[in-house]
């Protein structure tokens, strides 16, 4: 799993927005319950995909954060998408109400331009990609409460 380098310069490790206005990787992932899920069976609402991995610190510190915004999400927020690079067994055990996506290639984060967890990217209502890929916590839910995705 790529992970952003500690002293590293910030441009060095630094998003890609190519992906822009671009169609969100078309791909089937398995759900926590082994249920076959599409990125594109998000299309006609704003997604946030959370690339995720339950061995990265700074995501086990971002749980329960993440399952407060779950419980109380803000007005108009968007929808959330968990992409896990672990077991179906370790995704249930999160613990969370969203649909977690079993990726363990890490093949949809890289595709984005994602270097490592957690990374999220907004996913428009059409199904491209709204947005550079956003590093951390703060970054992530300064995403899902922006302006640029909240539901209309």
């Amino acid at each position: 799993m790529p992970r952003l380098r500690e002293g590293a310069p910030p441009e060095a490790d630094k998003p890609k927005s190519h992906m822009i206005g671009l169609p969100a990787p078309d791909t089937e992932l398995k759900d926590q319950n082994g249920k076959t899920v599409k990125l594109k069976d998000f299309k006609g609402h704003k997604t946030i995909v959370l690339f995720w991995n339950s061995g990265c610190g700074f995501c086990q510190q971002m749980l329960p954060d993440l399952k407060a915004f779950e419980a109380n999400p803000p007005e108009r927020s968007p929808k959330l998408v968990v992409v896990g690079s672990d077991s179906p067994e370790a995704n249930k055990a999160l613990g969370l109400q969203s649909p977690v996506l079993g990726d363990p290639q890490f093949a949809v984060g890289q595709a984005v331009g994602a270097t490592g967890t957690p990374n999220a990217i907004l996913v428009d209502e059409r199904g491209n990609v709204g947005s550079s890929v956003v590093q951390g916590a703060p970054a992530v839910f300064e995403l899902a409460r922006s302006p640029q995705a909240q539901m209309t």
